[in-house]
């Protein structure tokens, strides 16, 4: 995980020996799940107008979703299923 010139890159592992996991793979490669949301609280931040720039956040959890809080979480790519 870290921070790219557009917001925060992750990379993770799907374990495909959990039937969810498996699951999830295959909605990803067809399209049916695209985007992803983080569950984190905001320690400090600051406004430049109307635009909040966190600077420092707690990131608990990172999730596969149909429906992202924001909209350009998006899955980019993943790899082929090694089973």
């Amino acid at each position: 995980m870290h921070e790219d010139e557009r917001s925060l890159f992750v990379e993770g592992r799907i374990y495909l020996a959990l039937d969810k996991g498996m699951e999830a793979h295959i909605l990803i490669q067809n399209g049916v799940l695209n985007s992803m949301s983080i569950g984190n609280d905001v320690v400090d931040c600051y406004y430049k107008g109307q635009v909040r720039c966190i600077t420092r956040f707690n990131l608990w959890e990172i999730s596969i979703v149909t429906f992202p809080a924001n909209k350009f979480a998006e899955i980019m790519s993943v790899k082929k299923a090694e089973v």
